[in-house]
């Protein structure tokens, strides 16, 4: 009888298999230290647009989430400067021309 785990693929021999473990471990470790650097950026930069901007979100889910949330915040100007375009909300001094 046959073994049904057996597919009859080589086994590698121990040495190989140490330094392939090795560097798996190696690719896990700097996956994790680019993973929490990108965390420890995108939480500096919600913190330099503020407190309350309700951006706090962008520091989670997935890696490619994270990624994609970096290069968008990345985009944009940390200074924002918003003084002027506060004007454009007020309604109060708009004139409204009465139909004909």
């Amino acid at each position: 009888m046959s073994d049904p785990d057996d597919d009859n693929v080589p086994m590698a021999d121990p040495a190989t298999r140490t330094n392939y473990e090795a560097a798996l471990g190696r690719l896990i470790v700097a996956h994790n230290e680019v993973d929490y650097r990108i965390t420890t950026v995108i939480e500096f930069a919600i913190g330099k647009l503020g407190a309350g901007s309700g951006l706090h979100p962008l520091a989670g889910g997935s890696f490619s989430q994270r990624v994609a949330n970096l290069a968008m915040l990345q985009a944009i100007s940390i200074n924002l400067y918003l003084d002027e375009i506060e004007a454009c909300y007020r309604f109060d001094d708009v004139e409204v021309e009465e139909p004909v």
